[in-house]
């Protein structure tokens, strides 16, 4: 499971107005709080309630096509990290989270 950061650190994302509205970049730090769960779910195409459940982990396995089970099994983190080209050893650490940052800033125009 990601390391998530302290709540009192954490800003909340502005609420789009209809459709795919401007939102502000991730902070690209490496740590995974609410706003880089937020646009994880938005990326994957999933309501941004900020909390990583069923619903975004088979979002997550769809997006990576990748055997949709609802899981964050390791095969899953390795895809990801694959697909984000840094060391597929199925872990969550600071390089797969700047990396996926990197990835929902540059994919994700918010």
């Amino acid at each position: 499971y990601p390391a998530y950061s302290r709540e009192s650190t954490v800003k909340p994302l502005p609420r789009q107005r209809g459709g795919r509205g401007s939102l502000p970049p991730l902070i690209v730090d490496g740590q995974w709080g609410r706003n880089t769960t937020r646009a994880l779910q938005r990326w994957v195409g999933v309501g941004d309630d900020g909390v990583i459940g069923p619903a975004t982990r088979r979002g997550l396995q769809r997006k990576l096509d990748v055997r949709v089970d609802g899981s964050l099994a390791r095969v899953t983190r390795r895809e990801l990290q694959r697909a984000l080209k840094v060391k597929a050893d199925g872990a969550w650490g600071p390089v797969t989270i700047r990396a996926l940052q990197r990835k929902l800033n540059s994919d994700w125009r918010m």
